[in-house]
């Protein structure tokens, strides 16, 4: 079932978004956190950044980037010709994110 609803929202119409860039003094921004997650702009801008990422061929797209100011990130990421390494996941739509604790990891 989700498939088929990422696949309608791919066929649909909706133009790629604009993403900002370097020196966009959205970026700079404190994000706002969004109040409704079930508002339907919102799910709208969920679709269209989606759409957005797909067609920039990323693994993920905060909404500041796409010039609003929200505490919203999107991440779908899959090996493509950007990111040959990138792991398959499904597209995952994250609002009002907090960091709980540094991880001590390194790489």
């Amino acid at each position: 079932m989700f498939a088929r609803s990422l696949n309608k929202i791919f066929n649909q119409k909706s133009q790629k978004l604009t993403v900002c860039q370097l020196g966009n003094p959205v970026l700079r921004e404190i994000a706002q956190p969004i109040a409704d997650v079930r508002d339907r702009d919102i799910q709208q801008l969920i679709d269209q950044m989606l759409i957005t990422l797909k067609e920039s061929k990323g693994v993920g797209l905060a909404a500041p980037q796409i010039g609003r100011s929200l505490q919203l990130v999107v991440i779908a990421s899959h090996p493509n010709e950007r990111y040959p390494h990138a792991p398959q996941m499904e597209p995952t739509a994250m609002i009002n994110l907090k960091l709980i604790s540094p991880s001590m990891a390194t790489s």
